[in-house]
């Protein structure tokens, strides 16, 4: 951090600064005139006894003033232990004190007529591992062709983030703490983003992989209404798969069942307290059979349900229209979860397909599919039609609609009705032009 001494200096060096409720963020700038501000805490930071803790909004005041947003905040604990598997990586390292974000945008001196739209990113990695700074996530370009302010957020991750424990404090289980750090950071953002030229009336969740379908729950979180009005879904399903198998807080182990498991490989007999005794935090783990064993990890969903963040299942509440954006755009991302996209191999490659996506069990999937993609109908040219897409877009479904199980490779928009999304029939859906 900074004191006010040293920051007169960097003023005279041009660097970029910004005035928010807890003081002045100075950041740097890169040749192509983009602005970033890192490492910025939204939340007071989840160590000692707020281990476990529901994270809250940081209202306390930057020591000296000042927070020194050249560098990022460290990243979050990964789960298993051990470096990033996302190649890269720019931070100091992991610690538990990562509740941070980074901002990017347009160069101040470009004056922008209206304030800018918002795009806030979260990182894959099966809720227990990635970054919010890795290299490849650098919001550059995006941020000169589009003209937005892109944000990536920090959240905790595996156990230390997604522990649902008996004698969790305040309601609740822990179970969705990682994505309730989502929400805090939304907030923040809320309160300050104006002050980077931002509009807070306008912001798009966008997220790959678990990062994706933590998107999902957020969608329906009470807590996350009002944060956000967008979102992109890339390579994360919001519900599908064969039951406690598909993605969602729905896995074949119980909530208390891998409680007492992570206790019981620290030899801790004392619930929450006897966690958060614990010196090393590297140490507060999944146990290992749901990491590698192949007949289990492809299915440990990571996150367990949470009245706290959100009442019902998920699903359920997608089922029933009740969602909050108001824009979706859904896809598929290249070669998500491969070593091309990680840089080493995970096990996934070993594992055979669910019987609902295998070759001739199109209609099983369309059963489920049909209620987020075409509400009314089986997916295909016919449903695009009379959900009122345009005839690119009709092409586009009709041909992986009729006989194709794979996720749409394509991003499709969806614009939704004020009463959001109803099964049984069609509100106000367009489509982006085919590519």
């Amino acid at each position: 951090m900074l004191s006010p001494l040293h920051l007169a200096p960097l003023y005279a060096f041009g660097l970029p600064r910004v005035r928010t409720a807890q003081g002045w963020v100075v950041g740097s700038r890169a040749a192509d005139g983009v602005e970033r501000f890192a490492g910025i805490p939204f939340a007071e930071q989840p160590v000692g006894k707020l281990r476990f803790a529901r994270a809250s909004l940081s209202e306390v005041p930057f020591p000296g003033g000042v927070h020194d947003g050249r560098l990022p905040g460290p990243p979050c604990i990964q789960n298993p232990a051990g470096p990033i598997r996302a190649p890269g990586s720019e931070e100091p390292p992991q610690s538990e004190a990562c509740l941070h974000l980074t901002l990017w945008r347009p160069a101040a001196s470009q004056e922008p007529a209206a304030p800018l739209p918002v795009m806030v990113y979260s990182f894959g990695g099966g809720l227990c591992g990635g970054s919010a700074n890795v290299v490849s996530l650098n919001a550059s370009r995006l941020v000169v062709r589009q003209q937005v302010i892109v944000v990536s957020v920090s959240y905790r991750l595996g156990a230390l983030g997604f522990c649902p424990l008996p004698d969790f404090p305040g309601g609740g289980s822990g179970g969705m703490n990682g994505i309730y750090d989502i929400i805090v950071a939304l907030r923040w953002l809320k309160a300050n983003v104006a002050a980077f030229g931002g509009d807070p009336g306008n912001v798009m969740l966008f997220g790959q992989s678990s990062g994706s379908y933590a998107i999902c729950t957020l969608c329906v979180a009470p807590a996350a209404a009002g944060l956000f009005s967008k979102v992109a879904l890339q390579s994360g399903p919001c519900l599908g798969g064969p039951p406690g198998r598909g993605w969602g807080p729905v896995t074949s182990v119980s909530p208390s069942a891998i409680a007492r498991e992570v206790m019981a490989q620290l030899n801790v007999t004392s619930g929450i307290e006897g966690l958060r005794a614990v010196r090393d935090a590297t140490r507060i783990q999944w146990p290992s059979r749901y990491m590698e064993d192949l007949d289990v990890a492809p299915y440990f969903s990571a996150y367990f349900p949470d009245d706290a963040v959100v009442r019902s299942p998920p699903a359920d509440l997608w089922a029933a229209g009740a969602i909050h954006p108001r824009a979706m755009l859904a896809g598929g991302t290249s070669k998500d979860g491969t070593a091309a996209f990680y840089g080493t191999a995970p096990t996934l490659g070993n594992i055979a397909p669910d019987p609902v996506c295998s070759p001739g069990e199109g209609g099983r999937l369309r059963e489920r599919a049909p209620r987020l993609l075409t509400p009314s109908a089986t997916p295909g040219a016919g449903a695009a039609r009379r959900c009122g897409l345009r005839d690119g877009a009709q092409r586009r479904v009709g041909r992986r609609g009729a006989g194709s199980t794979r996720p749409l490779p394509a991003l499709a928009l969806w614009r939704l009705g004020a009463g959001g999304l109803r099964p049984g029939g069609c509100r106000r859906v367009r489509a982006l032009p085919a590519d």
